[in-house]
């Protein structure tokens, strides 16, 4: 025959909460602890590797930054002006040296082609 179950109490039930609670706070101490542990150095050492990824500028990405367009009829002021303009959106753009002259001849239309 089983035994009987024995009502509980307030007392009782208080008691189980404080044991619950006492190790939960217990638990959460020493995780926290760890945690502090490894941040300062003296436990396992945590590696987080992190590379920078580099986009290489491309064609559609330089003409996002909308370059002027050179015709060659505005003569050597407005020239100058594209030279300026379009070595501005290079470093907008972050261009390598390489493709330059394929972007900047891109930009070229009517007599200067």
């Amino acid at each position: 025959m089983p035994p009987k179950s024995v009502p509980l109490t307030q007392a009782a039930v208080q008691r189980m909460i404080k044991g619950s609670v006492d190790a939960a706070i217990a638990a959460e101490r020493a995780r926290q602890a760890n945690v502090r542990n490894n941040a300062s150095g003296s436990g396992q050492a945590r590696v987080q590797v992190t590379t920078l990824v580099v986009q290489e500028c491309t064609f559609a990405g330089f003409i996002k930054c909308n370059p002027d367009n050179f015709r060659g009829t505005e003569g050597a002021i407005e020239l100058r002006r594209w030279f300026e303009k379009t070595k501005m959106t290079f470093g907008i753009s972050e261009c390598v040296q390489d493709k330059k002259v394929k972007f900047a001849a891109a930009t070229m239309r009517g007599p200067t082609l």
